[in-house]
C-alpha cells in the first residue's frame, strides 16, 4: 500500500470517505492495535491521554462511545 498525500485524499467528499471506509475497512480491524494506535494519534492523543482517561473510565464526551 503506497502513501498518498493530504492533497490527493482532499479530491474525496466527506461522504466519499466514508462510504471508501465502509467498503475498505473490516470492522474487526478497528481492534487491532496499530489501527488503534493510528486512529488515537490521527486525533492527536497520546499513551498518557489513554491512560489518564483509562483511570477515570468515563467517555471524554457525551456523545455516542464506540464498542469495539
Amino acid at each position: 500500500m503506497e502513501k498518498h498525500t493530504a492533497s490527493e485524499w482532499e479530491s474525496l467528499t466527506d461522504e466519499e470517505l466514508r462510504r471508501a471506509a465502509e467498503l475498505l475497512v473490516r470492522p474487526e480491524w478497528l481492534r487491532e492495535r496499530p489501527v488503534l494506535v493510528a486512529v488515537l494519534e490521527t486525533l492527536d492523543f497520546n499513551a498518557q491521554d489513554a491512560k489518564e482517561q483509562l483511570q477515570k473510565s468515563e467517555p471524554l464526551n457525551d456523545g455516542p462511545m464506540l464498542s469495539l
